[in-house]
């Protein structure tokens, strides 16, 4: 700072050279291209976290292709949380045009987590197959059980092809938006829409539309044929089936929003890359204050079941313990019917309040440790009803049982215990679990560390300690994989806008002065303006009124100021 006049701050540069200093910069940091650049990037990124991987394809041209990349953190969590998969392409975050997909989920605060970042060429059918057999290869082999989308056709068959085995489950809002355009008789739509949420059975559904398809005349609707045959947005198919609280694409929705706020369109490749970067630390930040105030805080008991909501208290995370008290307090709209029965096995029947024509059975085996309930709502949302509960109350269970505890949703879900057996191998995916599990245990050490110089020192000594044992011990440490040489990876052919085409400077078109439709100069320099004003400046009466002259004077100080130099403009 040079100084303070007046109230402003002199600085040695103006708001112009900022500008020019940045596109400096980035110029210089994309010397062999943008995409080459970007691979670059990714590749540094893994000498930094040696879990990171990115993988890439090329055109026939030598143009970068697809791209899918997704670092340690993200691989880790897919392990973890990838049972349900989420992903949606978006538009204008490049300069290229390109979509861009972004695969989510949800973790065990029920909280948006991505696995990884896609930049695929095209909407087709092969571009998606190879993405999703990319993030297959990236994650270890392990493939989600459910994948929701949008109703694009080619997800589909790229889903279907690369995750057999998986269930699609399409976007219930883009459903019903299609419904709405489809569907004329508002009678047939709000049939749709229940079809669509409503909680019922297969044989209850095959019985509506029957009766739909007989009352409106649905058997020369090609639309209607079509949707038929598809189970991916019938809610009856689909209840038995955890989903992690997905029902539409809302959360992608969500991500390409924020994303707006880290990307431009006119970015590169390289950008993209950097600051999806900083949006992910963003989503990490808050699972990570989510974490400490489920560590942290110890909630008030409210409901009359203090065992059990203790118990779930401290089994889940803030955000669970939430919906899983609220089932502990509908316990009291649960009415029994009758109590029956089979060997060791007690048959609950109990009806829900407001709905006394609709039974559900709830069976409880305290030998076996087994208790199961028809309504499906625990295999669809991970943690016990009230159904469950009122049989818990009848029966004094004091803890929710253990096989209905689903780990994902616990505060421990990174812990290793349940994959104990499953890491003594030396596979990647093995790697990965270790590397995780003592990644979160010692999130939990640095925040206590940190507290006091006193424990700072004592942690830091502990671990300088053990480092140093585990380092002997370690017969060979896995180092960052060398890397391939590989060519120069040309950038991809930039997108053309919408809009009237620019006339370039090369074409020698020039403008015309608007005043005598010559080349050279513009209207403010026209010498024959100005000869046509010094002669009516000096002939008498040349103006018709006060008003001209005094706009005629004004012109001729400007004329006289600026001079006599020709502006040669081109376009």
């Amino acid at each position: 700072m040079a100084g303070i006049a007046g109230g402003y701050s002199l600085v040695g540069f103006l708001k112009k050279d900022a500008y020019n200093y940045v596109d400096k910069s980035k110029c210089e940091s994309i010397t062999d291209g943008d995409a080459d650049a970007a691979i670059a990037y990714l590749d540094g990124k893994m000498e930094a976290d040696p879990m990171a991987m990115a993988v890439y394809n090329m055109t026939e041209e030598g143009m970068l292709g697809n791209l899918f990349w997704a670092d340690g953190r993200s691989r880790l969590d897919y392990q973890y949380f990838g049972d349900v998969l989420a992903f949606d392409s978006t538009y204008k975050k490049n300069k290229y045009r390109r979509p861009l997909v972004i695969f989510s989920g949800s973790n065990n605060h029920k909280q948006t987590t991505i696995f990884g970042f896609g930049v695929v060429m095209d909407e087709t059918i092969q571009s998606y197959t190879w993405l999703l057999e990319k993030l297959l290869e990236v994650m270890c082999g392990k493939q989600p059980s459910v994948v929701v989308t949008d109703s694009d056709e080619s997800m589909h068959k790229a889903i279907s092809a690369v995750f057999p085995a998986a269930t699609h489950r399409l976007c219930a809002w883009h459903f019903e938006k299609n419904v709405t355009s489809y569907v004329k008789e508002a009678a047939l739509r709000e049939r749709f829409n229940r079809w669509l949420f409503a909680d019922m059975s297969v044989d209850e559904f095959l019985t509506e539309w029957s009766l739909a398809v007989e009352e409106y005349g649905l058997e020369e609707s090609v639309w209607a044929n079509q949707v038929f045959g598809k189970e991916m947005w019938v809610n009856a198919y689909q209840r038995d089936k955890f989903c992690a609280g997905f029902r539409t694409t809302s959360r992608c929705e969500g991500i390409n929003a924020i994303a707006k706020n880290f990307l431009q369109s006119k970015g590169t490749i390289l950008d993209l890359v950097q600051n999806l970067e900083l949006m992910v630390k963003d989503y990490r930040n808050n699972e990570l204050l989510s974490q400490f105030r489920t560590i942290d805080g110890i909630p008030v008991m409210t409901t009359s079941l203090e065992s059990l909501e203790r118990n779930a208290a401290e089994t889940y995370t803030r955000a669970v313990f939430g919906d899983v008290r609220r089932e502990i307090e509908r316990v009291i709209a649960v009415n029994l019917v009758r109590v029956g029965r089979s060997l060791t096995t007690k048959i609950y029947t109990v009806q829900d309040y407001g709905l006394p024509d609709r039974n559900v059975t709830a069976l409880f085996d305290n030998n076996m440790g087994m208790m199961k309930c028809s309504c499906g709502r625990w295999c669809r949302n991970g943690y016990p009803r009230r159904h469950m509960f009122f049989v818990m109350r009848s029966e004094h269970v004091k803890e929710i049982p253990p096989h209905l505890i689903l780990k994902r949703w616990t505060r421990n879900a990174k812990s290793l215990d349940e994959y104990v057996e499953k890491t003594k191998d030396d596979s990647d995916r093995s790697f990965l679990l270790r590397h995780g599990a003592l990644h979160t245990a010692c999130q939990w050490l640095f925040f206590l560390g940190a507290q006091q110089f006193h424990l700072y020192e004592k942690a830091m000594k502990s671990i300088r300690q053990l480092y140093a044992e585990l380092e002997s011990e370690c017969v060979q440490v896995k180092g960052a994989a060398p890397a391939n040489p590989r060519g120069v990876v040309r950038d991809p052919e930039v997108a053309k806008t919408k809009g009237a085409p620019k006339y370039s400077k090369r074409t020698g078109k020039k403008r015309l002065c608007t005043e005598c439709n010559n080349t050279g100069h513009n209207k403010r320099k026209c010498p024959q303006l100005k000869s046509n004003l010094k002669k009516d400046r000096r002939q008498p009466g040349g103006f018709e009124d006060e008003d001209e002259l005094e706009e005629a004077e004004k012109l001729w100080s400007k004329f006289e100021s600026d001079g006599d130099q020709d502006l040669d403009s081109e376009v």
